[in-house]
């Protein structure tokens, strides 16, 4: 997300525990290898009459105008997993905030992509490196 405040990951998850508490979910704060997570525990239904809880790890982190945000869900969730390619994942994806993904009205006959600008809290393209 295009984010305007250096502390964007704080704040992000700060509203991410007050939304989850909210719902009688649990959420805490989890200091992890890509640095402050957010674990939740959340009631689901599984089934018919079936009830369970869905456990889920927030990552983040922020940078200039940037916030990265990841959700990993079921077993690699758990507080206990080791589950390190959830981290390298997270740790080799790249922010461009400048650019937008381009939209087919925007190539021009020559095949040049012209670029638009991203607004706050819009989702802006990730790619993992080469």
């Amino acid at each position: 997300m295009h984010a305007t405040r250096p502390d964007a990951w704080e704040r992000a998850r700060e509203r991410l525990t007050a939304g989850v508490l909210a719902t009688g979910s649990e959420a805490r704060v989890w200091a992890g290898r890509a640095g402050v997570e957010l674990r939740c525990e959340v009631p689901v239904e599984k089934g018919p009459g079936v009830r369970g809880v869905s456990v889920n790890r927030v990552l983040g982190c922020d940078g200039p105008g940037w916030l990265l945000r990841g959700i990993v869900t079921g077993e690699g969730g758990a507080a206990e997993t080791r589950d390190e390619w959830v981290y390298e994942f997270f740790e080799r994806i790249v922010v461009v905030p400048s650019f937008h993904p381009p939209s087919a009205a925007l190539l021009s006959p020559s095949g040049f992509v012209g670029l638009q600008s991203v607004s706050d809290n819009q989702p802006i393209p990730l790619r993992r490196p080469d």
